[in-house]
């Protein structure tokens, strides 16, 4: 994971490791052609209206499986999807990777499916197989209104994967300063870390995106985190080839603003204290 610029020593272990994940991840979406498991007719009595929709579907020629109602919502057919539900599939199914149609939706960034889902009764806060949630992938997208549309809903705001990543992190890896944004507003702890002690902070700062980590300064963030094997976040920033990112983090530490633990706190900071005008917001 090494860039071609001189002297540019490449991303910090943790960094590249999520870029591959999220790389094979999305060369998996190709997805959902794999034949799944279909629904059997219960044995026992059926409801009037499950009955009927099974009837209709068998008319039109349909299976009631993963394969079919993928197809129906990637052509935003709520009527057959809405069918297929009342025929007995349940709209939280999982593929083999643990994807459910919404986490798809929001991994190709289709939010006018999504919200149909949503409002025939998709749960917002389902995971996938690395504990990554809808919100996960539309954070990391960049899809702010996606990401409104979530968190209207009802989907937590801070939910950790496996490793501990949460969607503000993707957001600040990404360099995603109106969904970054969007997650503070809604509540989103900017000091959480992950397994390997990254914060949201410390992934804007690796990738050099300026405006997200003056945002989350602003917002609390710490500049105390550190990874497990790796450079503690001042040091990272020390390192930078932005030296917006060396000023920032140096300004911060200079003033003493930054006294905030990194783990679990929503501090804020007292009024006054931001840092906001010191550099331009992108447009």
């Amino acid at each position: 994971m090494v860039s071609k610029r001189p002297n540019r020593k490449g991303f910090p272990p943790e960094v590249g490791k999520e870029i591959i994940r999220l790389s094979l991840a999305y060369e998996r979406l190709r997805l959902i052609t794999r034949p799944t498991a279909r629904l059997e007719p219960k044995a026992e009595d059926l409801s009037e209206t499950t009955r009927k929709a099974r009837e209709r579907l068998k008319t039109l020629g349909i299976e009631n499986d993963l394969v079919s109602f993928a197809r129906a919502v990637s052509t935003c057919n709520s009527d057959l999807c809405a069918l297929m539900i009342e025929a007995g599939l349940d709209i939280n199914m999982r593929d083999h990777r643990g994807l459910t149609m919404l986490i798809v939706c929001a991994m190709r960034g289709q939010k006018e499916s999504a919200e149909r889902l949503m409002k025939l009764g998709a749960d917002v806060d389902v995971r996938d197989s690395d504990g990554y949630t809808a919100l996960h992938w539309a954070s990391e997208g960049g899809n702010t209104p996606f990401v409104l549309s979530l968190l209207r809903k009802g989907a937590q705001v801070d939910p950790q994967s496996r490793t501990g990543v949460t969607p503000l992190m993707l957001a600040a890896s990404a360099g995603r300063y109106t969904t970054a944004e969007g997650l503070l507003k809604h509540g989103a702890c900017p000091n959480i870390t992950a397994d390997t002690g990254a914060t949201a902070l410390y992934r804007a700062v690796a990738n050099d995106h300026l405006a997200v980590a003056e945002l989350l300064v602003a917002k609390g963030a710490s500049v105390h985190s550190k990874l497990e094997n790796g450079p503690s976040l001042i040091e990272l920033a020390k390192r930078s080839e932005h030296p917006g990112i060396r000023e920032l983090i140096e300004h911060v530490q200079t003033n003493l603003w930054n006294t905030f633990d990194t783990k679990e706190n929503r501090g804020t900071r007292p009024a006054g204290h931001s840092i906001l005008g010191l550099y331009p917001k992108p447009a």
